[in-house]
């Protein structure tokens, strides 16, 4: 079911710095498994590439539901996937990872789908769980114009 984007305005958000820090330390976690010697991996994964690519679509799809328009939506995108490249290179130059352009893709493949499988073509739980907060905590939420 569709949402109506109007609902789904960030700026409505009670706890909207709180989910900005999960997210940012979403992306700090995504670095320091991505630097480490033997970062753990999912089972049957082989090559790694199912987990890039979940990490990503994880990462995108939580910022876009706290960017609203499409502009700072692909600004994100290309920010992430940025940062998939510049951590093959990091861990191209470690010594105990290697530089994988595939890995890139399933880093771009996963941007892509966190960018489809969000808000409004999906629903969003994050904002719910906002509203559920806020109600038991007695707060309102933040009226936009």
């Amino acid at each position: 079911m569709l949402q109506r984007m109007s609902d789904l305005n960030p700026e409505r958000l009670a706890f909207r710095g709180l989910w900005w820090a999960i997210g940012l330390g979403g992306v700090a976690g995504l670095v320091a498994l991505s630097l480490m010697p033997e970062p753990p991996g999912l089972p049957g994964d082989r090559n790694g590439w199912l987990a890039h690519t979940l990490a990503y679509a994880c990462l995108m799809g939580w910022f876009a539901r706290l960017l609203w328009a499409r502009g700072p939506r692909f600004a994100m995108a290309i920010g992430l996937v940025a940062l998939g490249v510049a951590i093959e290179f990091a861990q191209g130059a470690t010594g105990y990872r290697s530089f994988d352009v595939w890995d890139m893709a399933a880093d771009g493949l996963g941007v892509l789908a966190g960018w489809l499988l969000s808000p409004p073509r999906a629903p969003s739980v994050l904002h719910g769980v906002d509203a559920l907060l806020a109600r038991a905590l007695g707060l309102r939420q933040r009226r936009t114009q």
